[in-house]
């Protein structure tokens, strides 16, 4: 008798690994058991497909903590173990136990916050032994407390907050400890089932009845629906305060007239129905649609009637719920509705956090010469390298750092934008994390390429000091409220609604789309760049690595031309079609020009004839954008409009520019142009510019013959305000690229040829111009081909030459840097023609091709119709990586491109064209 609670009682410094013991008697024989350590906890992913962890578990840390003491019994239970009949430990080990006083450091984030990666979950630093010993009993209490909170989170986010669930894993958990219910209520959970950790955790309890119950009456000996309705009315009669009803013993439907027959004959409310078997969706919605009823003529009993489920549910299952009833019966699933989850906050199953050094004192050898210093040198588990990228470590890897932390960015309304994993020992004067003011970091989720920091108006280290030396100091930065635990208690305790609280609150500052249950999204997760090259200098110290792949960088700049910069040119300037902020790209793609030597330069170069099929003006009536400039009537009622046409159509161009139908899902209807006033509208914010008189269709019964995918003799027009007319202002590239002047001559005097090549004896650099748009019945965004998905530009015959000359250098890895104007128009028609075209011409070579998206010298045109419209802004940078299968970097910064190249070292000038050049060697 009294196991149980002797076992839970007593977590002392034994609940560990035997190894921290063998480990730590062989430190003590080396005489470095005092030497300072660093370790720290992560997750290495979230668990159940998820994107973020709960953490959980860290009261349970402190009590263990406070109490790490050796007794008279520990030692001797140390003493008594032996091997080959020899003791394990030594009696200077066991002494060293029984008197040292702990003195580690703690920092740990807050029960409750969301962690969402690799980053630091609790941080032990001091003695080396000590840090040890405490490892195990650590990882335990943290990992399986997360793993309920989190779970628990999943849960309450899977109703979209429109239901309530309470915590039933007593029967069905592992253990008769609290620290499962504590977690679930810190992950959501409003009630719990087990009453004592309700009574020691300050929480409300919960129940309902058993199957048992009800069978247990019978009428004449006989189980009917009648000795069912008997039940109820008895339960009813005894637990009027506390009023819900199983009705699935028999035949649920049944029940749930019963549960309301019983409700209205004894005149008592009823607080709900529990269904635990069956179709739980279709007797959601009965039960809905009998409880309504009966709420018609006794609004007083049935009022608040919430319906209970249970039955080994989990998030995904009710999640399932309210999407199954918006896909596909298009209503919405009922409210009032509690879930009582057992299994799957009872077994959730293991969280893989691990617990791993990161720096320590200096190795014996070097304290052998004397050397006195406690500077830490910084360590790592390598596991050897990534299968896909062999200059990196392995996905087990851990990270160095004297003391690791996460910096979490805000915007200005505190929602969380991305993580920073850092070493606080980098840390100013002020204690400011100095990543802040480095503007890039290392993606750890994208082959850890380079990437600038997003902005933010705010941030937030997440660790929090718990243990200073052994003492407790939490209380003085932002431990949890208490409370007493219940009415006539003198127990206090931690107030756990204020970290459920906190954690919903947490939940609530990510992007919805990594809070989701089913297939979320991933955060942004970044590592200091110092870290980095800590973490790679050791890699290359302990492993012999292959010799770097020969790499070389094709940077395409798309189309940046005064037409698209500069909203002021007039049509005898070349016209504008102003991107916003186009202007702000120029200087960094001319530092990025500047700064490449020996590099391959691809610029493209809208290049339009003034009567291009492209140019509004040349449409008279027919207004810039494609979307609301035909007014198209009913056939039946002639002179109302056909919305479900208008609000999704595409006019449709013959060569001539003539409209000839209007799109209409996969086919093309027929129209027939009416001499009359173009009406305008303003609907999805399109606000026409100009009044100009125009053309009206009526849309007729019959369908053009072919589908319009099939229809090689028209196609759907964008038409655009003039721009970038050959010859003019308008179509040269911006003066801000810093382009050889040489290479400007040529553009300025050469208004024929569809491309042109420079190299450039200074830098190295060799420039390939590629032309399009320049057929005056043919539109053109991508570099590669035209708007008719058949005539191909020039740069077909420049990808190739890219392609032969890169083999001919040995050139293993190209990585293709693309940006410029507009990025939802050329710049990602672009890149889909560079994966079409270049990709393959440089793979058939055994080039392997990476394709980065340069977004911080990107501009789009927000046009009209928002993210559903197929050219949306927002939309391009998913669509050009789902187009590459996933292989396109989207958030790659121009400071990768800038760090390859080193500071130019400038020696006197050029003569150049009639400028003087700086000469980079």
């Amino acid at each position: 008798m009294g196991y149980v609670n002797d076992v839970y009682k007593d977590i002392n410094p034994l609940k560990t690994d035997m190894y921290q013991y063998t480990m730590s008697q062989v430190y003590f024989d080396q005489g470095r058991q005092d030497e300072k350590a660093s370790f720290y906890m992560h997750w290495r992913k979230p668990p159940f497909g998820g994107s973020y962890t709960v953490a959980a578990g860290l009261e349970g840390v402190v009590d263990f903590l406070k109490n790490f003491k050796f007794d008279d019994d520990k030692i001797a239970y140390l003493r008594s173990i032996k091997k080959k009949g020899q003791p394990v430990f030594t009696e200077d080990f066991l002494q060293y136990l029984k008197t040292s006083k702990l003195e580690i450091d703690v920092d740990a984030v807050p029960e409750g916050t969301v962690m969402t990666g690799a980053g630091p979950v609790v941080r032990i630093s001091g003695p080396l032994v000590q840090c040890q010993l405490v490892e195990s009993a650590i990882l335990n209490i943290v990992n399986s407390s997360s793993m309920i909170a989190t779970r628990a989170a999943r849960i309450d986010e899977a109703s979209g907050g429109k239901a309530i669930f309470a915590d039933y894993s007593l029967r069905r958990g592992t253990s008769l400890d609290i620290a499962g219910p504590r977690a679930s209520t810190i992950g959501g959970a409003k009630a719990v089932a087990d009453m004592d950790a309700a009574r020691l955790l300050g929480v409300t309890p919960t129940g309902t009845m058993a199957h048992s119950f009800i069978m247990g009456y019978r009428v004449n000996g006989v189980l009917t629906p009648e000795s069912e309705l008997k039940a109820f009315k008895d339960y009813l009669k005894s637990m009027h305060m506390n009023t819900v009803l199983l009705v699935d013993t028999y035949d649920p439907e049944q029940g749930i007239k019963n549960a309301i027959k019983a409700a209205i004959e004894t005149g008592i409310e009823l607080d709900g129905v529990r269904i635990d078997s069956g179709d739980l969706f279709q007797l959601t919605f009965k039960a809905r649609e009998l409880l309504d009823q009966a709420k018609i003529e006794h609004p007083e009993l049935f009022g608040k009637t919430n319906i209970y489920l249970t039955n080994d549910l989990d998030e995904t299952q009710i999640r399932n719920f309210y999407v199954k009833a918006t896909e596909e019966l298009g209503k919405p699933f009922p409210d009032n509705v509690v879930y009582g989850v057992g299994t799957a906050l009872g077994n959730p199953g293991p969280l893989g956090g691990v617990y791993k050094l990161s720096a320590c004192e200096p190795n014996t050898e070097i304290k052998e010469s004397k050397d006195k210093s406690t500077v830490m040198v910084k360590t790592m588990k390598i596991a050897g390298r990534d299968p896909d990228h062999p200059e990196l470590p392995g996905s087990k890897s851990s990270l160095p750092g004297i003391a690791l932390d996460t910096v979490r960015l805000k915007d200005k309304n505190g929602n969380f934008i991305g993580d920073v994993i850092v070493d606080r020992a980098f840390d100013d004067k002020d204690g400011k994390p100095t990543i802040l003011d480095q503007g890039y970091a290392i993606s750890l989720a994208d082959n850890h390429s380079e990437i600038p920091l997003p902005e933010s108006a705010s941030y937030e280290t997440l660790l929090k000091p718990i243990f200073i030396k052994g003492e407790y100091v939490y209380p003085e930065h932002g431990e949890p409220a208490k409370k007493m635990s219940h009415e006539g208690s003198e127990h206090e305790i931690t107030d756990l609604d204020k970290i459920q609280a906190y954690c919903k609150e947490q939940r609530s500052h990510l992007p919805q789309s990594v809070r989701d249950v089913i297939r979320p999204d991933r955060y942004t997760i970044l590592l200091d760049p110092r870290t980095n090259e800590d973490r790679m200098k050791i890699m290359s110290e302990m492993m012999e690595m292959p010799p770097p792949p020969v790499t070389k960088n094709i940077d395409m700049y798309i189309d940046n031309e005064n037409g698209f910069r500069d909203p002021n040119l007039s049509l005898a300037d070349g016209g504008s079609l102003y991107v916003p902020d186009g202007e702000k790209v120029s200087k960094k793609m001319g530092d990025l020009i500047t700064n490449t030597t020996d590099g391959i330069i691809v610029l493209s170069q809208d290049f339009h004839p003034a009567d291009h099929i492209s140019f509004m003006t040349n449409h008279p009536g027919v207004m810039e954008y494609r979307k609301k400039i035909l007014e198209v009537e009913d056939k039946d009622t002639k002179d109302v409009m056909n919305p479900a046409v208008l609000a999704f159509s595409e006019i449709v161009l013959d060569r001539q520019g003539m409209i000839i139908g209007v799109k209409d899902g996969d086919h093309v209807r027929k129209v027939e142009l009416i001499s009359k006033d173009l009406k305008t509208t303003s609907e999805n914010g399109w606000v026409p510019s100009t009044k100009d008189k125009g053309r009206v269709a009526k849309v007729l019964d019959d369908w053009l013959e072919e589908p319009f995918s099939k229809m090689r003799n028209i196609s759907t027009q964008m038409l655009w305000t003039p721009h970038c007319i050959q010859g003019t202002r308008s179509s040269e590239f911006s003066e801000e690229m810093n382009l050889p002047e040489s290479l400007k001559e040529m553009l300025k005097s050469d208004l024929i040829s569809p491309d042109l090549k420079y190299h450039d004896e200074i830098t190295g650099n060799t420039f390939y111009v590629v032309r399009k748009g320049m057929n005056s019945e043919i539109d053109s965004y991508g570099i590669g081909i035209e708007n008719d998905k058949k005539t191909f530009t020039t740069a077909q015959q420049v990808f190739q030459e890219i392609a032969m000359d890169l083999r001919d250098q040995d050139v293993e890895v190209a990585n293709i840097n693309i940006g410029g104007l507009a990025t939802n128009f050329c710049v990602e028609f672009s890149h889909n023609n560079v994966v079409n075209l270049l990709c393959p011409a440089l793979q058939m070579r055994g080039i392997e091709p990476n394709i980065n998206l340069l977004t911080d010298i990107s501009r789009g045109i927000p046009i009209p119709g928002g993210i559903d419209d197929p050219f949306s802004l927002e939309g391009a940078p998913k669509r050009m990586n789902r187009m590459n299968g996933g292989k396109t970097n989207i958030t790659y910064s121009t400071a990768e491109i800038l760090k390859r190249h080193p500071e130019p070292v400038v020696y006197g000038g050029l003569a150049d064209g009639g400028a003087t050049r700086n000469i980079i060697l």
